[in-house]
């Protein structure tokens, strides 16, 4: 079975070629991925704290510790961008499959081994999702465009999304049969698939559970990789030593908030909405081209006629590279959102294209942009790791305790955590 190919009779939100099956797949999730949800969810808050404490920081803090031992340079190089992909992993995973999913990426070895997977999976993702019919004419000459071994990538994949969506099937069973309730707060598999059960487009369980195991996988794969990209682009340039006095300034308005602020605290932070903006500016997570198919009758584009059945594109990374709408494009300069007024930042906001536009944009951007929460965890990582001498890193730091809900999967309190102090 192949849950990617959009060939097939199960076509997930993103590939829905028309607005009438797009819009009612859409409304479906649209509540789950508001920003009203995502900002007041307790699941989604105490998940993200908690991974983010629990196994996030004390990995980083590991690698600092061991790297920074002696005052040579670190022997030893660490990929942050894998760990990154690990913890959204995790995030979105129970994000979409609920509380009681359990994967653990972060800190697990044998879950994070899975992560090649991933990658290998989607390194040839180009041939069967934009060029199927060249791939499979290709083949008739014996000509593989996609390896061996990232078709059994795929397939692993896939195998392993269908297990979570069996286990999350069992789950929901299970509550019906029990008492006939429904969670008390619906995981997206849970409101997708109970939505879809319904409907008369799956004739056969099999239809139903390789449909929702489409979305979710489509949805895993866009949520953890954009937002890895932006904390490690977000870290980097926080790391970098002319960009000190913006990492300075976003401690202090940080640090205003105490110890524990709230996700809607953190939403109006003007540094951090500038951080996030010019992140996802200067290096967009999807920085290839959106494309679009022309719908029958064709249409006109730029004063062009497009006949129907042509892919168009538009790519965020070259709208986001304009001049003359952002002076020095390549760049990462934050200080111009919190700069622009009036005219010159609605039209910045215009050209700003990190997530689409229009009926088609997407549906996840709301998750994606709490990534503010995820600039102040890159706040956290670069006090960290940035400061060579242990006992200048030390003193910079800021205690704090995390206070974990009792009965939590490994929520407890494991020692002291850091939070950024003053610059």
């Amino acid at each position: 079975m192949d849950v990617s190919d959009k060939k097939r009779s199960h076509p997930y939100m993103f590939i829905m070629q028309t607005n009438a099956q797009h819009s009612l797949r859409k409304r479906i999730l649209t509540h789950f991925y508001s920003n009203s949800h995502i900002l007041t969810s307790p699941s989604l808050t105490s998940t993200i704290t908690t991974m983010i404490h629990n196994r996030y920081l004390p990995q980083l803090r590991n690698w600092a510790s061991t790297s920074w031992a002696s005052t040579s340079l670190p022997s030893t190089p660490h990929n942050i961008y894998l760990l990154n992909k690990a913890l959204f992993l995790d995030i979105t995973t129970h994000f979409l499959f609920g509380p009681s999913h359990t994967s653990n990426f972060t800190s697990n070895p044998q879950e994070t081994a899975i992560l090649h997977t991933f990658e290998l999976a989607l390194s040839r993702l180009f041939w069967s999702m934009d060029a199927p019919h060249l791939t499979r004419l290709a083949g008739r000459f014996g000509y593989r465009t996609i390896p061996a071994r990232v078709s059994a990538a795929q397939q692993e994949l896939e195998a392993l999304i269908l297990s979570w969506c069996s286990k999350s099937k069992e789950r929901i069973l299970s509550q019906e049969k029990e008492n006939g309730e429904k969670e008390a707060e619906p995981s997206a598999y849970n409101l997708l698939y109970t939505s879809l059960s319904q409907s008369s487009m799956y004739p056969t369980a099999q239809d139903l559970d390789r449909a929702v195991a489409a979305e979710m996988l489509d949805n895993i794969l866009a949520s953890h990789e954009i937002s890895a990209i932006m904390l490690t682009c977000t870290m980097y340039e926080l790391s970098r030593p002319h960009n000190t006095p913006i990492l300075s300034s976003l401690r202090t308005e940080i640090a205003a908030l105490g110890p524990e602020p709230t996700p809607q605290q953190i939403d109006t932070l003007p540094h951090l909405a500038a951080i996030v903006h010019e992140t996802l500016r200067v290096y967009p997570a999807s920085s290839g081209p959106f494309t679009r198919i022309v719908p029958k009758g064709g249409t006109v584009l730029g004063g062009y006629k497009v006949p129907e059945g042509t892919i168009v594109a538009a790519s965020a990374y070259t709208l986001h590279a304009n001049e003359e709408v952002f002076p020095g494009a390549g760049e990462w300069v934050p200080e111009r959102w919190l700069r622009a007024e009036g005219e010159e930042k609605r039209r910045m906001g215009r050209w700003w294209w990190a997530f689409g536009s229009g009926g088609r944009m997407c549906v996840g951007s709301h998750l994606a942009l709490r990534s503010e929460f995820f600039s102040y965890l890159a706040a956290l990582a670069i006090s960290c790791v940035s400061l060579g001498d242990k006992s200048r890193r030390r003193s910079r730091l800021q205690r704090i305790r995390h206070r974990g809900r009792a009965g939590d999967e490994d929520r407890a309190d494991t020692g002291d955590h850091f939070a950024p102090g003053g610059a």
